[in-house]
């Protein structure tokens, strides 16, 4: 097969050899370069392009090609790779990568499989191979042993990693340019920062749960830096007036900017009880059986609103489907996704009705709502038509607020 290769590339130009390479496999693509070491320029050229921004890397004891074959092509990229998600079987596949230095990689999403222990040799390991990094991601039982090696690293997200000590994630805070992290699922036993935890901390965005958020409870005040703050799961604290009388230690505390929340009727009247709504600007409402027809009568106290999004809600009358357009004069955007029409029959709008008090459009975004009770779309009934209305039925990929958001000055 390689012979074959060989005396077939030899007799082609570089804009045939190109085409013909495109179609290969990349394990034939490999092939090819073993039986033929001239090609390596034009492979070499071709997996940088596709390869450079974003490779996957999954290491396993069965992989669809052998270890040599894996490592010649790693031979050819590993300079150019900046963004790469490895994903090891155990911690021992990493052995595939000794000897290359990925430095241009900059973004590392790491997932280890097995229940081993990840502590600092083979962290040390992983800096020798990545020293550059970042943007850190791991996922395994990382005990956060050897992180602050990275002396380059401004966004860390701990994912589900439940054994990471947190003496290590205060020197990672202490040590470290960090300015973004992100906790997902980081539950420790009764953790508290030390007094100069954040003396030096650079931290401007902080995202987390309203439980994690209790680690940093004592010394809030010091995150001087701090200019986003991304509270997720924040209804489940039962007591939001405690909770925002610990946000109110952030002496530079501006604004909340976006909320999402299953429990509009609860959630709303402490909001605004704690003044938090007076700069709120996205407003996302999802799973909640009440929230579309109970969010009419506070649409009028939200003047500095401009996204209202209702996913997987149940519209149980047309009077109140037309009313939202008419109470909503301040607003750009209005979104329905994968709401219920459960009043029987296809909702209908009149564009004039809808824009008779507006001086700028408004877009309505109605996506995959179904009728109730019936397995069909529902289909929006248009009469009349103008320049200040825009329709869109289309899936669009949108930034959705999944948390509580501060804005600092």
């Amino acid at each position: 097969m390689k012979l074959c290769y060989a005396i077939v590339m030899d007799t082609l130009n570089e804009d045939c050899i190109v085409q013909i390479l495109q179609y290969l496999s990349l394990k034939d693509q490999i092939a090819v370069l073993l039986s033929n070491e001239s090609l390596i320029d034009i492979l070499g050229s071709m997996w940088k392009i596709k390869y450079k921004r974003q490779l996957l890397l999954k290491l396993k004891a069965e992989m669809p090609i052998e270890i040599y074959e894996l490592k010649q092509f790693l031979r050819v990229v590993h300079p150019y790779i900046e963004n790469l998600q490895l994903e090891l079987e155990s911690k021992n596949m990493i052995s595939v990568l000794n000897g290359f230095k990925f430095i241009k990689t900059s973004n590392l999403y790491i997932t280890v499989g097995s229940s081993e222990m990840l502590e600092h040799e083979f962290v040390t390991i992983l800096h020798d191979i990545f020293p550059n990094v970042k943007v850190l991601q791991p996922n395994g039982k990382f005990t956060g042993a050897g992180f602050a090696m990275w002396k380059s690293l401004e966004q860390l997200t701990l994912t589900s990693c439940y054994i990471f000590r947190f003496h290590y994630l205060e020197r990672i805070l202490q040590e470290l340019p960090l300015n973004t992290l992100i906790l997902k699922s980081f539950k420790m036993k009764l953790p508290r920062l030390a007094e100069n935890a954040l003396q030096y901390c650079r931290l401007r965005v902080l995202i987390l749960s309203s439980y994690e958020l209790s680690y940093f409870t004592p010394q809030l005040k010091n995150l001087q830096h701090l200019k986003e703050l991304y509270i997720s799961d924040l209804f489940s604290t039962a007591n939001l007036d405690s909770l925002h009388k610990k946000l109110g230690e952030m002496h530079h505390t501006r604004h909340i900017e976006g909320i999402y929340t299953r429990d509009i009727t609860t959630i709303f009247p402490k909001i605004i009880n704690c003044r938090m709504h007076t700069h709120l600007r996205r407003l996302i409402l999802a799973v909640d059986p009440l929230a579309f027809s109970d969010m009419l009568i506070y649409i009028c106290l939200l003047p500095t609103l401009r996204v209202l999004h209702f996913h997987a809600c149940y519209v149980r009358s047309e009077l109140d489907f037309q009313k939202l357009f008419l109470v909503s004069a301040h607003l750009d955007e209005i979104s329905l996704e994968g709401c219920i029409i459960s009043y029987g029959s296809n909702p209908s709008l009149n564009v004039n009705e809808v824009v008779e008090n507006r001086t700028k459009p408004i877009t309505l975004n109605f996506y995959a709502n179904k009728l109730d009770d019936e397995n069909k779309m529902a289909e929006l009934q248009i009469t009349g038509r103008s320049n200040l209305f825009i329709l869109e039925c289309e899936q669009k990929l949108k930034k959705r607020c999944g948390y509580l958001v501060y804005e600092f000055g």
